[in-house]
């Protein structure tokens, strides 16, 4: 009876549901202000994330890092201001202090890249390869 290789891809497919998931749990114990900037945080990454993307370079251009740093701090000014400090998610993150938003943006933004950058390196993906199941999410 032969026995079946398991495909490489679905190994790090695996490994990769398995980290996603840990995350997950990890996050749920964040603070109301970090978990609430935790989604703009995502977001940007998001759109940052395509192949090519400045945020996979060897050394990442800093002047951009802090820049999309300084719009997700003024997004989330313009929606505390919109929603008002009472709108329930996020009682207190219009009265943080804006040294303290901003430092908190930077390090969950920081630690998002860092995040992405080590799925994709674990991948062993390369911007000219296409179809990766841990980039794609497939």
């Amino acid at each position: 009876m032969a026995v079946k290789k398991a495909d490489p891809r679905e190994e790090i497919l695996g490994q990769e549901r398995v980290m996603q998931q840990d995350m997950r749990r990890l996050r749920a114990n964040y603070p109301e202000n970090a978990a609430y900037i935790q989604c703009y945080v995502e977001d940007a990454c998001d759109r940052m994330d395509y192949e090519g993307s400045r945020m996979y370079d060897e050394h990442p251009d800093k002047y951009m890092m802090r820049k999309v740093c300084d719009s997700i701090h003024s997004q989330i000014r313009r929606d505390s201001g919109r929603m008002g400090v009472e709108s329930g998610f996020c009682r207190r993150c219009g009265n943080l202090p804006d040294e303290a938003l901003q430092d908190l943006i930077e390090v969950l933004f920081f630690n998002e890249v860092y995040r992405r950058r080590c799925r994709r390196r674990r991948a062993g993906c390369s911007q000219e390869i296409r179809g990766c199941v841990v980039c794609t999410g497939i």
